[in-house]
C-alpha cells in the first residue's frame, strides 16, 4: 500500500525535484552493492496475480560478470530525492535476460508473487476447518518458503471454510481473499499483503492523498463508456453437498440513479459463479462488491504526475480536476526509472452505496 511519507516529503515531490535511483543486487540474498543500470519502468497492477512487473536495461559486461543472474539474483530498486526520502518500489526475482545488438541487455523483473503462482500444490491442498481464512493463506504461503512475509493485518476475522484445491495455489489465495472481500498482492518489499478490496465498502473512502491539477498532475484525460458496465449482478455460489445452489442478485435501484435497474440504461445483468462455500449474507457482500466495480467503470482516467513514487495499486486517492473532487481507485501504476519520463497511473471512480441504491433478491425479481 501507500509509502510512509510526511507532509514535506508529499510537498517536494510535487515540484519540480533531484531524482535518485538506486539498484540494489542481492545474491543468496546477500547484497552485493549497487549496480549500474542505463534505463528501465516498474508497472504494479491492481488484482493482478504476479502484481509488479518490470524491465531494467543494464550494459553488457554487467551481465558478462555474472551478475543479474536469473538463477540466482534477486533486486531492489528505491527511488526519491537525494536526502529527503527514499522509497523501494520493487523487491524481487530476476526473471530473464535478453541480450541484444548494442552492448545493452534487458533484464525481466517479477515480484514475489510470481513464486506463488508457479508453486503448484502437489498434492491436493485442504484447508484447516475452523481457522481463519487469513490464517489459511499465511499456511498457503508458509508452505512455498517460510522467508516470504505475508501482512493479514488488515482482514476480517471470516472463519475458513471447508475448501479443498487441486493445484493452483494463486486460485487458493484468491479464493480465500474473495471470502473476506480482500485483494491479496506482492509489495514494494518483497513480501505479500491482504487488505480490503477498495469497491467492498459502502463508507466515505478513506483516500490516502488528494492530487490536483497545476499541483502535483502533469495531465489528466477521463474516458467516460459503459462497456463492459451492469447495472445488475448475480452470484452463483455452487454446493459442494448437492444441495440447489445459492442464487443472489445486487442491482441500482436509486430512482434517481441514471444506471438504475429498468431506467434509460436498461436492464444488463452478469453472472459470477463460485465454488467457495460461502453463505447468503457473504453471497450478497460479493454481489455488491461486484456491482460497485462494474458501475465504476462508467469513468476512468489516466493521470501523469512528475516523479512520484508513495503510490500503489488499490490506493484511494481523491482527485481535483475541472471543479470536481472525485474518489479513484489506482489500478495500475507504472513508475519510470529516469527523471525525463513521469509517473503513470490508471484510475477508476470509487462509488459509494448510497449513489446508486442496492437491493438484494433472487434473480429474475423486479
Amino acid at each position: 500500500m501507500v509509502a510512509p511519507f510526511t507532509d514535506d516529503q508529499f510537498n517536494a515531490l510535487g515540484m519540480n525535484h533531484q531524482m535518485s535511483v538506486r539498484v540494489e543486487l542481492l545474491t543468496d540474498g546477500v547484497s552485493s552493492g549497487p549496480v549500474p543500470f542505463i534505463d528501465g519502468s516498474i508497472t504494479a497492477t491492481f488484482t493482478a496475480q504476479v502484481s509488479r512487473t518490470g524491465t531494467l536495461r543494464v550494459p553488457l559486461s554487467l551481465v558478462q560478470e555474472g551478475k543479474l543472474n536469473p538463477l540466482t539474483d534477486r533486486c531492489v530498486i528505491l527511488t526519491g530525492i537525494p536526502g529527503i526520502i527514499e522509497v523501494p518500489i520493487f523487491t524481487g526475482r530476476v526473471v530473464a535476460q535478453n541480450k541484444s545488438s548494442d552492448q545493452a541487455v534487458t533484464i525481466q523483473l517479477a515480484d514475489t508473487s510470481r513464486d506463488i503462482v508457479r508453486a503448484k500444490f502437489e498434492q491436493p491442498w485442504r484447508a484447516v476447518v475452523g481457522a481463519t481464512a487469513g490464517t489459511e493463506m499465511v499456511r498457503i504461503v508458509g508452505d512455498v518458503s517460510g522467508d516470504i512475509a505475508i501482512d493479514i493485518s488488515r482482514t476480517p476475522n471470516i472463519l475458513n471454510p471447508y475448501m479443498v484445491w487441486e493445484e493452483d495455489r494463486a486460485k487458493a489465495l484468491d479464493d480465500l481473499a474473495s471470502t473476506m472481500s480482500c485483494i491479496w498482492q506482492g509489495d514494494r518489499y518483497g513480501g505479500l499483503v491482504v487488505y480490503p478490496n477498495p469497491y467492498s465498502t459502502a463508507a466515505e473512502p478513506a483516500g490516502v492523498m488528494l492530487l490536483e491539477e497545476g499541483q502535483n498532475i502533469v495531465s489528466i484525460s477521463e474516458v467516460v463508456s459503459t462497456e463492459n458496465m451492469a447495472n445488475s449482478v448475480t452470484v452463483v455460489v455452487e454446493r459442494t453437498d448437492n444441495s440447489p445452489p445459492i442464487r443472489v442478485t445486487a442491482r441500482d435501484t436509486n430512482p434517481t440513479s441514471p444506471t438504475r435497474w429498468g431506467g434509460p440504461f436498461g436492464k444488463q445483468n452478469v453472472i459470477r459463479k463460485i465454488n467457495n462455500p460461502l453463505n447468503e449474507p457473504a453471497a450478497q457482500f460479493i454481489a455488491f462488491r461486484i456491482l460497485n466495480q462494474s458501475l465504476a467503470l462508467f469513468r476512468s482516467w489516466q493521470v501523469t504526475t512528475p516523479h512520484f513514487p508513495l503510490l500503489d495499486p488499490g490506493d484511494v486517492v481523491y482527485v481535483k480536476w475541472n471543479n470536481e473532487i472525485t474518489a479513484q481507485v489506482i489500478e495500475s501504476i507504472t513508475y519510470p526509472l529516469e527523471a525525463i519520463n513521469s509517473t503513470s497511473l490508471s484510475t477508476r471512480e470509487l462509488r459509494r452505496e448510497e449513489e446508486f441504491g442496492t437491493v438484494f433478491g433472487e434473480p429474475g425479481t423486479s
